[in-house]
Parts: C-alpha cells; structure tokens; sequence
C-alpha cells in the first residue's frame, strides 16, 4: 500500500517490443482507473535458456519493494524462463504477498490470458464459408509444438466441416518468423497457386505478401493471405491483412477482477 493505494507490482519482460508494451499499458491504464498504482519491472532477456551474462538482467525482479506491493503481476509469456517465474512466484510467498498470472498462464496461479482458437476458427470459416475457397495452404508454427499442431487441427476440421479434402502438402511450417516462412511459401508454389494462404501470426502473413509478390501475384486479388495476432507491425504493411486481436480492454478488466478477488481472499 502507498499513500493509501493498493500497489501492484507487474513483472515482464521486452517491454520495448511493441505489442508487450501495448499489452502492459493496458494492464497500466486499467488498474490507474480502478484506483490503484503499478509499479513495472522488466528485463531486457526473454530467452527460455539465458547465458550467464544474461541471467543478471532477471535480478531487477529482486528490487521489488515487498513492504508496499499488494499483489505480484507476472507476465509469463514475455518472461518465457519457467524457472525465473518460479522464483518470483516462491520469493512472493515468503513474503505473503499473493501472486497472479496476467496474458499468460503459470501452473499453481490463476492466470487470466487469452486463446486465439475461437477467433482463429472464426476466420477460416471467413475464407472457407465466405469466400469459398478450396485451395488453402496453411502455415503454421514450429512442427511437433502444441500449439502450432492444434492449429493444424483447427484447419483440418474446417475443411471436413465444409466438405474439403486434406492435402497434407498445403501444411507448411514456418517456426513463426520470416525466414522459414518464406521458405514454406516458396514450397507451396511449386505445388501450385493457392487461393489463400492462411498463417498462424502476423510476421508469416507479412513473409507470405513478399514471396508472392516476388512471384507477381497481388495480394488479396490472386492469392487471399491472413494471420493472427495484430502485431503492430501489420498496421502499417500494405495491404492490410486480416487478422485476429486480443481485446485488451476485456482482457484487462478480467484481470482486476481478479486482482481484487485475490486480494480480498
């Protein structure tokens, strides 16, 4: 508590990327209008396995004032170290101070976060349903990944929804950055033009629009090409894509909800 306001204490990590930074000043803005203070702590490393020179970078987490901070906010998608927030979570404890989990999910905390599934699905029936598309490639994350297979998943029972055969060659994987995903572009074309190319974030889709117009195909003209996430990058790439975004407003609110029925035990 300072100066009769409760305080959170939000922990994170590459803050300068644009869409965390959007992301913790609408948790930011969302706690200042219900009344309380939040105090930021972030580390420039988000690496899963960090090198020795960069675990010091995590030990801003040890500068937070304890006596005054009300709840522990960690951010476990931005910090990505399992064990980093597991050491927050335990030193909280020591100091019996309450712990939750906000645009990420931590095992043993709550957590208030958001899947993408349900809009995503949304969106291939926009291609499939109201475009009528049959020849859709889908590119997808790291091969073997939960979440990258149960978007395959999502795309496979799309198509049987709408009477589409599986083409196990339409599935590239793109490990979610721009150089595999231009690679898995490249393969698709050999196979043939799609008349879209759906993908699983925005930074593919970006990739997707390059390969193609390389090729001479105009996007969404010749070959319709969507992602997902929002990144704040695609607002200025031309053509805009369709995409799926979290709804930080909601998300937020949900979160100091939960905040407060935390803290009220």
């Amino acid at each position: 508590m300072l100066n009769g306001q409760p305080v959170f204490a939000l922990c994170t990590a590459r803050v300068h990327n644009p869409e965390v930074r959007e992301s913790v000043l609408a948790f930011v803005n969302a706690a200042t209008a219900r009344g309380y203070r939040v105090l930021v702590f972030n580390s420039s490393v988000d690496y899963a396995q960090p090198t020795k020179s960069d675990i010091s970078c995590y030990s801003v987490y040890d500068l937070i004032p304890y006596h005054i901070v009300d709840l522990i906010v960690v951010m476990r998608e931005t910090i990505r170290n399992r064990i980093v927030c597991n050491t927050i979570a335990s030193i909280a404890k020591e100091h019996h101070t309450p712990i939750m989990c906000y645009d990420g999910k931590m095992e043993h905390v709550p957590s208030v976060y958001s899947y993408s599934s349900a809009a995503f699905d949304s969106l291939l029936d926009h291609i499939i349903g109201d475009h009528h598309c049959t020849k859709v490639d889908f590119l997808t994350g790291i091969r073997g990944n939960y979440g990258s297979e149960c978007m395959v998943l999502l795309y496979q029972e799309s198509l049987r929804k709408y009477g589409i055969p599986f083409d196990e060659e339409r599935i590239g994987y793109g490990d979610y950055w721009e150089q595999p995903a231009i690679a898995a572009v490249e393969k698709f074309l050999t196979k043939d033009t799609p008349e879209a190319i759906v993908c699983v974030n925005d930074e593919m889709a970006i990739a997707a629009c390059s390969v193609l117009h390389r090729h001479g195909l105009r996007v969404p003209e010749d070959v319709i090409v969507t992602g997902n996430d929002g990144i704040v990058r695609e607002r200025y790439h031309t053509p805009r894509l369709t995409t799926c975004v979290k709804d930080y407003n909601r998300l937020c609110a949900a979160a100091i909800d939960t905040a407060e029925l935390i803290m009220d035990g």
